[in-house]
């Protein structure tokens, strides 16, 4: 599937309403340099998605995967001012580019379990007229993480 370009008005619905679908599956967070490197943020190994919340005051987003209970999730990852966020969904994984003020972003893929819930018309639900399409999407990542 083409990746899907959210308005930012539709981001925080949008991602809790992909938290709560998505919860306990597998996430990998990654962090891509320009000229298209990749900095894996968190282990190769996927861990349990807890969380991914937009903060619009605070212009920050956060994703929170790892740990026991969700009160104490072993990673949290920050991408502070970020300015696109596009979407896409295959059979086996949701994805979302975060693409951040300084023109660079980070890459959340979350792997869909088998028979797991899954909202008609994918992790959009019916928040597609929020959406619009988009051709390209380049991930150049800037991250907090070193």
């Amino acid at each position: 599937m083409e990746p899907i370009e959210l308005d930012e008005g539709a981001w925080a619905g949008f991602l809790d309403a992909l938290s709560v679908d998505a919860a306990g599956a597998g996430t990998s967070v990654q962090v891509a340099r320009r000229g298209g490197d990749s900095l894996a943020v968190a282990p190769a190994t996927l861990r349990p998605l807890h969380a991914i919340r937009y903060d619009r005051e605070r212009r920050a987003l956060e994703v929170a995967v790892g740990g026991a209970e969700a009160a104490r999730p072993a990673l949290r990852c920050f991408v502070v001012d970020p300015r696109r966020l596009l979407a896409a969904e295959s059979e086996h994984a949701r994805t979302i580019l975060i693409i951040d003020a300084g023109g660079t972003g980070t890459l959340i893929r979350i792997v869909v379990r088998p028979g797991g819930s899954r909202r008609p018309g994918g992790p959009f639900g019916s928040r597609r007229g929020a959406l619009r399409s988009r051709g390209e999407c380049h991930p150049r990542a800037r991250g907090l993480v070193r």
